[in-house]
């Protein structure tokens, strides 16, 4: 055996684990609730930064929608819109995870990119973001739900600065 096929060997092995096991998790799957969910929310939005301390915006409200790929992970997107003296808006990408799940409460944990748009008197300036977020969602039927949640999200150009802002919302969503 040539030095060359050495490396591939564990490549190899890994490649055969995944094949073998893909089965066994497709059938455990079948029964995990999978579909979209809708919901508005709305609440408060502080922007905290190392040199001028915590300021309160009035207002923040958007809506997200998402699509559950099992039963603990699901993927959304959310369009939330924060007022004040300047407006803000923030565009985002998640990946959800729920840590608890009772008969009609979860708790979950979310993190992902986005892009944050603060529109100003001359024109509006763009930046990349980072977010994580704790909440829960509180079933109200089977299709209704409760969602608090707190979200913290981080300027990728100014990590090191310690500013980040943070929204406060509560939600009232839709499962399909």
């Amino acid at each position: 055996m040539s030095r060359r096929a050495v490396p591939f060997r564990p490549t190899l092995i890994l490649l055969a684990c995944a094949l073998l096991a893909l089965p066994a998790a497709a059938a455990a799957q079948e029964d995990e609730p999978r579909g979209l969910s809708f919901d508005l929310f709305g609440g408060a939005s502080a922007i905290y930064s190392s040199s001028s301390g915590l300021s309160l915006h009035t207002e923040s409200v958007g809506a997200r929608g998402g699509f559950s790929l099992t039963r603990v992970w699901t993927v959304e997107a959310a369009l939330s819109r924060s007022g004040g003296d300047r407006v803000t808006w923030n565009g985002e990408v998640s990946a959800k995870a729920y840590l608890v799940q009772a008969d009609r409460f979860k708790l979950f944990a979310l993190a992902g990119p986005g892009i944050h748009r603060e529109d100003l008197s001359g024109g509006s300036a763009d930046s990349k973001t980072v977010h994580a977020a704790i909440g829960a969602e509180i079933a109200l039927s089977p299709r209704f739900y409760l969602r608090p949640e707190v979200r913290s999200r981080w300027p990728v150009d100014h990590l090191n600065e310690r500013n980040r802002s943070e929204d406060y919302t509560v939600g009232f969503g839709w499962r399909f």
